[in-house]
């Protein structure tokens, strides 16, 4: 399992890779193997490979930063009601200093520098496996398209971070240290090329050793990963453009969407169409598993980055909240404090469908602290609770908790499919890939089906999709994505803002209250989140009813809707237009003087 293998072997100690300093690249300690004799063995090609795992999980990777504030505040996931470090990323108040969170180190630890160390170290095992290795292999072979695989995820995560950047795809010399940026249609153009050619060389999963667990690439992934950068591809961004930029189709002729969108409807199709893979009998056990580290194949899970039991901090981030102290720490789960980070935004709380049972895994009101179970003081903080150390088989001793990001899983191929059908009119088709994701969500199947139907027309249809994808996805990082895509994230957060304000009292003397009371230890009953719920009908069996008289009032709950994006920063654009899309590239990057910020940052 190659978790047990992370931090044991680095690129670093096998091959000379490129720093700052020129110098580097052209000194090799005698005590190093050289290139031929890395790639030409495959122990050591492999341990080249988990090389790139381990930068993965380096500090503000996908350890802390890439899973974290970067993913939000969206109509499904707000950070935080303060202004302060991380916040200042969530809030879309970005400026080209980000000391905040690390993201301007001169020491190259930031996430732009991380991602980069990713890609050369991808970059040599690319280059130098066909050159060095026996290709007949299918170890070689693997190998060969899991980096190729990779490369292309981090370059997703750049694009869709930063917009148009550096495309380097051979290994770094001293000519290319300083490259400028490839425009958008061209990286997407080379990613679908190596993806296209990863393909022939991953297999299925559970086909080789390699792709036993959910813990490295398999086909499955390579396919799904073609079809999300297709659905990036195909849909509107950020573009350079005069002061500001401006939100457009990434590709301006209509054909070139339409083949793209052809791209997603194949790779997701075929996915479907095999058996590999499975979605969870409940939604709830999608987050288990991956709590409880479950790795193998044939689950919902299609492919999560390894993380030794010590690493990560996944679960600090994301998990439920759990509040911890040193003198008087009694969980029996967590040594650590469990930050609770992210809130789930209540307009979206409020939004769920009647009997969705997806709202109540997802989000709980209340908390822990040392142990003991507290109840929300308001609907400020709703806590998003789909990942639980309960769920998990072991203790958390620190703040590297060690569970693995889940980067892909079923549910989401199945909604790209039914959205590239929706684009071609196939709307009786989306609504059966709909309705399969749904399915597990209800009691029924009618409850699950009702709303799906309604939603007669193409337009209805996509609309609906759209926020079922925030249901869905809430906390996993997808929803600021999929606004930025549609081209509607401005429009989507100024609606969240006039939900949250329509939930609010007019009369700042009134307000909604709701009620809680222990049915276990450390479980609680709540009545009043659902419609028709009031004091006057308050069930009188079990025991006594807490009242929380201002779970929503007029002051508070005001200062939380200014809380989802900073108003007096974002809207600086020509005509009022939303330009923080992207984040600004450091000053610690643009001293190359190829790479500048293209927005008025």
């Amino acid at each position: 399992m190659i978790r047990k293998l992370l931090y044991s072997f680095s690129l670093m100690g096998l091959l000379v890779t490129a720093t700052s300093c020129e110098d580097t690249l052209e000194t090799r300690s005698d005590s190093q193997l050289s290139t031929e004799q890395v790639f030409s063995n495959i122990q050591n090609a492999e341990n080249a490979m988990v090389g790139v795992y381990n930068s993965m999980m380096q500090e503000r990777a996908f350890r802390n930063t890439l899973v974290g504030p970067m993913m939000t505040n969206t109509d499904a996931e707000i950070y935080s009601s303060t202004k302060s470090s991380a916040t200042i990323i969530a809030r879309y108040s970005y400026s080209t200093s980000l000391t905040e969170v690390g993201m301007n180190q001169s020491n190259a630890s930031d996430p732009w520098s991380r991602l980069y160390h990713s890609i050369e170290l991808c970059n040599h095992i690319i280059a130098y496996i066909p050159q060095y290795g026996d290709m007949s292999n299918e170890r070689f072979q693997y190998l060969y398209g899991e980096a190729l695989t990779l490369r292309a995820f981090f370059y997703s995560t750049l694009i869709k971070t930063w917009g148009d950047v550096p495309g380097r795809f051979e290994p770094m010399t001293n000519s290319t240290i300083y490259v400028g940026k490839m425009p958008r249609a061209e990286m997407y153009a080379k990613l679908f090329a190596d993806l296209d050619e990863a393909e022939k060389n991953v297999p299925w999963a559970g086909e080789i050793n390699y792709t036993a667990t959910v813990e490295r690439v398999n086909k499955e992934f390579v396919k799904g990963l073609k079809a999300r950068i297709a659905l990036a591809a195909a849909g509107k961004a950020l573009l350079p453009s005069g002061t500001y930029g401006e939100i457009d189709y990434v590709f301006d002729n209509a054909s070139d969407r339409e083949n793209l969108m052809k791209l997603v409807l194949k790779e997701t199709d075929e996915i479907l169409a095999s058996t590999s893979f499975k979605l969870a009998a409940t939604y709830d056990k999608v987050f288990k598993d991956q709590c409880a580290d479950v790795i193998s194949t044939g689950r919902e899970s299609i492919f999560e980055i390894p993380s030794s039991t010590s690493r990560g901090e996944f679960m600090s981030f994301l998990a439920h909240k759990r509040d911890v102290s040193e003198s008087d720490n009694k969980d029996p789960y967590t040594d650590a404090k469990l930050n609770g980070r992210i809130y789930m935004n209540p307009a979206l709380f409020y939004g769920y469908e009647k009997g969705d049972l997806r709202r109540d895994i997802c989000v709980l009101p209340y908390y822990f602290t040392n142990g003991t179970a507290k109840f929300a003081s308001n609907a400020n903080t709703l806590y998003l609770s789909k990942w639980r150390v309960e769920w998990m088989n072991r203790t958390i001793n620190s703040k590297d908790d060690g569970v693995n990001p889940m980067i892909m899983r079923l549910a989401d191929i199945y909604l790209m499919n039914a959205e590239a059908n929706i684009y071609f009119d196939n709307l009786s088709e989306a609504r059966t890939k709909i309705k399969a994701v749904r399915s597990r969500c209800f009691e029924t199947a009618s409850q699950a089906s009702a709303s799906v139907d309604a939603a007669v027309s193409k337009e209805d249809l996509l609309k609906f999709l759209q926020k079922e994808r925030a249901y869905e996805f809430i906390g996993e990082g997808l929803r600021r994505w999929d606004l930025m895509r549609w081209g509607i994230l401005k429009e989507t957060l100024d609606e969240s803002n006039e939900g949250m304000k329509a939930l609010r009292p007019t009369d700042s003397k009134t307000y909604i209250s709701v009620w809680y009371r222990k049915s276990t230890e450390n479980v609680f009953d709540v009545w009043g989140l659902n419609e028709g719920e009031t004091e006057a009908n308050l069930p009188q069996d079990g025991g006594k009813w807490t009242k929380v008289e201002k779970w929503i009032q007029s002051t508070s709950f005001s200062n939380y809707i200014n809380a989802l994006y900073d108003s007096n920063n974002v809207f600086t654009g020509k005509d009022g237009e939303f330009i923080r899309d992207l984040m600004p590239i450091m000053p610690t990057v643009t001293t190359n003087a190829q790479i500048k910020n293209d927005y008025n940052y």
